[in-house]
């Protein structure tokens, strides 16, 4: 679980920079394929936002493992991701 408090921290960085943020929609599509989805998922996503190899192939590492975590902690964490974007956007 030690790689569920950075995934909050970035989810934080993300969401809260201003007090009311409203969360943007592809924010919320990349953390559910960060968390629940496939490597070839979250490269496609990714890949829309044209990035360097290295900042494509670093959260690709990230996601071999969380695909370690147990299916049902990773939707614990999800819970909480999605608790913590809709505590931002009020």
């Amino acid at each position: 679980m030690r790689l569920s408090f950075p995934v909050l921290l970035v989810t934080l960085a993300f969401c809260c920079y201003e007090v009311n943020a409203e969360v943007c929609p592809s924010v919320l599509v990349t953390l559910r394929s960060f968390t629940l989805g496939t490597i070839p998922e979250l490269k496609s996503i990714l890949e829309k936002y044209n990035p360097p190899e290295a900042a494509l192939s670093a959260p690709l590492e990230v996601k071999e493992c969380i695909n370690e975590i147990s299916m049902k902690d990773r939707h614990y964490i999800l819970h909480i991701l999605m608790r913590v974007t809709s505590t931002c956007a009020s």
